[in-house]
């Protein structure tokens, strides 16, 4: 099972707690504290900056929202909603699959990036490559879509 923010912050409150799980979720900086969720708190910050740096350093798993790139509704953006993703575009719900969890790392000179049940290279199909994270994200996406 992935771990979450009570995992990795020592001595947590809700607060910090809250904006790592928010990152790990896929939320976007705006989503956690922009309209309509105005936060300046701090522990807040805290936590969803530790995960977006787990995530960078490519030691957690996260949702990545494919919706829009690859959902079949290009002018659409997916937003989480609730316990589910929705899109006003084209007005459908439980858009996220449960291989939009992804973790992202470095190998060698390449990036790639892996789905949840990656075991290793010859036993799974839920990886790609790519020589940015964002090039092995688009790729990932587009091998899942085609699976």
């Amino acid at each position: 099972m992935q771990k979450t923010g009570q995992d990795y912050i020592k001595n947590p409150c809700g607060s910090s707690i809250a904006g790592f799980n928010l990152r790990q979720g896929g939320h976007s900086y705006n989503e956690t504290f922009h309209y309509p969720h105005e936060r300046t708190d701090g522990h807040r910050h805290g936590g969803w900056e530790l995960a977006d740096r787990l995530i960078d350093e490519g030691k957690i798993f996260f949702l990545h929202n494919f919706h829009s790139s690859h959902g079949g509704c290009p002018n659409g953006f997916a937003f989480p909603y609730g316990s589910t993703w929705a899109c006003n575009t084209c007005n459908n719900d439980h858009l996220d699959k449960s291989w939009w969890a992804i973790k992202v790392m470095k190998d060698g000179d390449a990036w790639c990036c892996v789905g949840e049940e990656f075991i290793n290279l010859q036993e799974s199909d839920c990886y790609a490559f790519g020589d940015t994270k964002k090039e092995a994200i688009e790729n990932y996406g587009t091998v899942m879509c085609a699976a």
